[in-house]
């Protein structure tokens, strides 16, 4: 009994000190790491929301800029913005003696005069993005000097894509934020791959548009411009995502579209069931309206009858032709139908090039067929002002510029903008006639 007694009167433990002691420490332990945790969070909160606000502000100055190069348009602050999410804090647009604010949140803009922007974006989270600065006007004019300079086929060149009487895809991508897309007849959505995404900013057809099937897209959710149909849009079935404001001088069919800018009808309009129409966005039309039956409230709330609508002229020029073949030779353009880098290819369009290559520039006074062979790729400048292109291969990143149009025969095929300034520095070593 005695061994066991010091046994146990030689057993240490815990005293009630060192466990309340223990408790306080751990709390205070918790309560820093919390508090570490808890301003990680909200610092990973903030740094997101400054980072949507500048990605949502160069948005917004990128549509101004878009809208600002052409004729007088109309402008109302409320469809600026595309994150449903933000709102304008403070704004003010001033073009001469028009001022776009609070008050006054709609009005019609000269663009031969500048654009002075400055907006303060906000979050629900009181998160702030202040913007302040100034869109020149698409004109620069000597003082006290009258002149008319309207635009041509040389304004369109710094940031043209493509230009062509029709547009054929059979590829999966089409990338050109910030560029401009010219089809001088109809775009068809049997044309196009079902699922191709044409992200181009801004889109002119001179004829109707037809997307009936597929989910197509239309317009850059990163650089929202405009769309001009020069005649009737269907966006029948098929969800397709649809960006920037667009102009219809013609009848609109909307159906399983997403429509996430507005929408200006010289015409009528025609409903189905199913499309889905941004937070800002609306429908203005001058015509009748027809729809089913206890069609949605919410929707037709967005579908407002006007007087009339803002008008526009589709960019129809005349493509430059060639400089003579004396030129083009001793500009280093040789006849040939293998692709290379650097090379300058002239051609008559009897032959299809094959091969890849980087930063080629590619003329003829036919068409042009390129078999690339998916080995590699091609870039540069393809020119057939007297008729067509056609590309079979992986990727191609440049401009295409062809009388009689586009064509991407090949499945998987990836299509981007490169600027022509990529590949000509000078005006004075463009192949075509310059002004």
């Amino acid at each position: 009994m005695r061994v066991l007694r010091k046994f146990f009167s030689n057993q240490s433990g815990f005293t009630l000190i060192e466990v309340l002691a223990t408790l306080v420490i751990s709390s205070m332990l918790i309560s820093v790491i919390f508090g570490v945790f808890n301003s990680t969070i909200k610092l990973n909160q903030k740094t997101q929301s400054h980072v949507n606000l500048r990605q949502e502000a160069n948005i917004i100055i990128s549509k101004l800029r878009q809208q600002h190069q052409w004729g007088e348009y109309s402008l109302c602050y409320d469809s600026l913005i595309t994150n449903n999410k933000l709102f304008f804090e403070e704004i003010n647009i001033k073009n001469n003696d028009i001022e776009i604010n609070k008050s006054s949140k709609c009005q019609t803009i000269n663009p031969s005069s500048d654009l002075n922007v400055q907006f303060k974006l906000a979050d629900q989270q009181k998160n702030t993005f202040e913007i302040k600065t100034i869109i020149e006007s698409k004109l620069s004019v000597a003082p006290n000097v009258n002149v008319d300079i309207k635009p041509n086929f040389y304004t369109l060149l710094p940031n043209l894509f493509i230009y062509g009487k029709q547009f054929i895809f059979q590829g999966t991508k089409v990338n050109g934020p910030n560029a401009t897309m010219v089809i001088r007849g109809n775009l068809l959505g049997s044309d196009i791959n079902g699922g191709a995404f044409s992200n181009v900013s801004n889109i002119y057809i001179n004829g109707n548009a037809n997307f009936d099937g597929g989910s197509a897209g239309l317009g850059s959710s990163t650089s929202p411009g405009n769309m001009y149909v020069n005649g009737a849009l269907t966006l029948w079935n098929g969800t397709r995502d649809i960006y920037g404001d667009v102009y219809v001088n013609g009848k609109f069919k909307l159906k399983d579209a997403n429509i996430y800018g507005n929408v200006f009808v010289n015409g009528d309009v025609e409903l189905g069931w199913t499309p889905t129409i941004g937070v800002k966005s609306h429908i203005y039309y001058t015509g009748s309206l027809t729809k089913p039956a206890n069609y949605d409230n919410t929707i037709l709330s967005k579908v407002i009858k006007q007087d009339s609508v803002q008008g526009f002229t589709i960019p129809n020029y005349d493509i430059p032709p060639l400089k003579s073949d004396q030129w083009l030779a001793q500009n280093g353009y040789v006849n040939d139908s293998i692709l290379g880098n650097n090379k300058k290819i002239y051609t008559n369009g009897l032959s299809t090039l094959t091969g890849s290559g980087k930063n080629m520039i590619i003329v003829s006074k036919g068409n042009i067929n390129i078999n690339e062979g998916w080995s590699g790729g091609v870039t540069g400048v393809l020119y057939a002002p007297n008729g067509k292109v056609t590309f079979n291969g992986g990727s191609f990143e440049g401009l295409i510029i062809a009388r009689d149009g586009f064509e991407v025969s090949s499945g998987g095929t990836n299509v981007s903008f490169k600027a022509i300034s990529t590949y000509i520095k000078n005006i004075q070593d463009y192949p075509f006639v310059s002004e």
